[in-house]
């Protein structure tokens, strides 16, 4: 087969992905079963597509190809926002 991938979509921050960001990648693997989201070993964020090993036509590589860099693309503002999220969740409550 072959494997295609994009790595990094993004790259860890200085102090590691939040619950929000770890919970949200494994719900988005849940959901899809040809392109996976990942973590790799750095902690950046990456997403991959593994095809058959059958022969495939240059218009379909192209294609997935396509999908896959949208995919990566339309993936940046829920991580962004999940990012968000933790980071607000981490400061410490002002007093009322």
């Amino acid at each position: 087969g072959m494997r295609m991938a994009i790595n990094p979509v993004m790259q860890k921050p200085e102090i590691g992905w939040g619950d929000s960001v770890l919970r949200l990648v494994n719900l988005l693997n849940t959901q899809s079963r040809m392109i996976n989201v990942g973590i790799d070993r750095e902690g950046d964020l990456f997403v991959k597509v593994d095809l058959p090993s059958q022969d495939i036509e240059f218009e379909q590589f192209v294609y997935v190809l396509f999908n896959l860099c949208q995919v990566s693309e339309q993936l940046l503002v829920p991580v962004l926002q999940a990012k968000a999220y933790d980071e607000y969740e981490e400061q410490p409550k002002r007093a009322a």
